[in-house]
């Protein structure tokens, strides 16, 4: 990371319509208030695909001793989803899907991301 947010929380700035990538448009609509300024598009969107996912985004810097935490798109397009307080998990009134036990592993009362479901996001 060079300056600014990171990974999920750059996601969240980043992406307008919270479907876990950001586009061009939306790229040019944030960037030039951040601390990407003088950044390029192409630089983040590494595969080519005309968009930035969560595995491109800038991640913060960590102790190399330090592994990185690996999450789905799918997982981070959840949180984005359904975490209307913007505290990076969802609580029981945010989801309120039937399958919300079934997502919240460690019975604490939320969906982190590790815990969110893979593939095609809950409704």
């Amino acid at each position: 990371m060079e300056g600014g947010v990171a990974g999920i929380d750059w996601m969240k700035k980043f992406d307008f319509d919270n479907d876990g990538k950001v586009s061009h448009d939306e790229w040019e609509g944030v960037k030039p208030i951040t601390a990407y300024k003088d950044k390029h598009f192409g630089q983040y969107d590494l595969n080519r695909d005309g968009s930035i996912t969560l595995d491109e985004v800038p991640q913060a810097q960590t102790k190399s001793s330090e592994a990185k935490p690996s999450y789905d798109v799918s997982q981070i397009a959840f949180i984005i989803k359904f975490d209307k307080n913007e505290d990076r998990k969802v609580d029981n009134k945010e989801f309120t899907g039937q399958d919300f036990p079934v997502y919240d592993k460690n019975s604490d009362g939320f969906i982190e991301v590790h815990e969110a479901p893979q593939g095609e996001t809950a409704d």
